[in-house]
């Protein structure tokens, strides 16, 4: 029977958030963009699938290597475009099990799927000529075992290779290099009948004047935290403070206590939530908001247009931060993350809440996106 694995935070992700963290811990960390060229052949095979994309979710078995084995590179590749399918709005079932070996010749190996159910299912291969990687992807239906998708797309082998030693030589610098690790529970609350009840929203989903927002975070490790609320009029609202943050204490926002919450007030409009943690962030943000700011007057980003171009100048933000030389990228939602025990929050009015953390993991940094509109 293939195990189907969920995943804590990456990208990073997006994915703020690396993929080897992913399938060997169950995480899904934070996250990294690499570059130009490999963010381009990602997006092709990213546009690919969209046209395949329904309200089925779509399982994912990664890829693997000529030999059919799970490298390094392989996970790049994997991160770089489950965090683009995610960003794209397909939904998938992550089935990347224990990151076994492949046989040679089949795309995907038949007995790696046959016991899924999704009704199809996607890989792929790495193949190496001369100077280029030649990125193979396969969309298979699970019934029939008819390939629905057969998509190729090649990229320098440099850029790759060298995404491949930094991400190596991180692995095994060993101190400030570890993972950042949180623990976030986000709640809405909404009066319905004069009694206040639990929303639960979707990335892109609506909510409603009059809801009130709570952020909660506990970290894993000392880390640099900051979380902002920002709309597409480019008005910020910080939820948690740009500062150093000691695990295994938890963080409110906005304020200081589990009674504070920020009402949403404003109808017709489109908000993001940050929320990013590093070892080290610019306590400065006005150089980030002023190019955020840029991108709104340049139509840039409009309602939920364009939030992947805002995303990417987040993430540059905690790459300047944090002198990382590989660029980082967000990771959006919630569906790839594993969540902690149910627990039960009682407010001082009676109100009882049932909720359970999202648990997450970003190398070098974890960064999150969560956008919705207020009707």
């Amino acid at each position: 029977m293939n195990s189907v694995v969920d995943l804590r935070v990456l990208a990073g992700l997006v994915l703020g958030l690396t993929l080897a963290n992913w399938l060997g811990c169950a995480l899904l960390p934070g996250g990294q963009r690499q570059n130009a060229e490999l963010t381009g052949a990602v997006g092709e095979l990213t546009g690919a699938v969209g046209e395949l994309a329904g309200s089925d979710k779509m399982a994912v078995l990664g890829f693997r290597n000529a030999k059919g084995e799970r490298d390094t590179a392989a996970e790049i590749i994997e991160e770089n475009l489950i965090s683009d399918l995610v960003g794209a709005g397909i939904p998938l079932q992550l089935a990347l099990g224990d990151g076994k070996k492949w046989s040679t010749g089949n795309a995907i190996p038949e007995r790696h799927w046959q016991d899924l159910e999704s009704t199809r299912v996607l890989g792929g291969r790495l193949h190496r000529e001369g100077a280029w990687i030649y990125l193979r992807l396969f969309v298979v239906d699970t019934q029939s075992g008819a390939v629905l998708l057969k998509k190729t797309q090649r990229m320098d082998a440099a850029d790759l290779d060298r995404q491949v030693a930094l991400r190596e030589e991180r692995r095994g610098g060993g101190g400030d290099q570890g993972p950042v690790q949180a623990d976030m529970t986000l709640l809405v609350l909404r009066d319905e009948g004069g009694f206040p009840q639990r929303v639960e929203v979707a990335e892109g989903g609506a909510l409603k004047t009059g809801d009130r927002l709570q952020l909660r975070v506990t970290l894993g490790t000392d880390s640099q935290l900051y979380a902002f609320l920002y709309d597409e009029d480019g008005q910020v609202q910080n939820l948690l403070a740009n500062q150093l943050v000691y695990s295994g204490r938890i963080q409110y926002g906005p304020g200081s206590g589990e009674e504070d919450w920020l009402t949403l007030s404003e109808t017709d409009q489109v908000y993001t939530l940050y929320l990013l943690a590093a070892r080290r962030l610019d306590e400065d943000t006005g150089e980030l908001f002023e190019k955020l700011g840029a991108l709104i007057d340049e139509a840039k980003v409009e309602r939920f247009t364009g939030l992947n171009v805002q995303d990417a100048e987040v993430a540059a933000y905690v790459q300047r931060s944090i002198g990382s030389e590989e660029e980082l990228s967000i990771v959006r939602g919630e569906d790839l993350f594993a969540r902690g025990d149910e627990e039960s929050i009682i407010f001082e009015d009676g109100t009882l809440v049932k909720s359970a953390p999202l648990q997450m993991e970003g190398e070098p940094a974890l960064l999150w996106a969560f956008s919705f509109k207020v009707e």
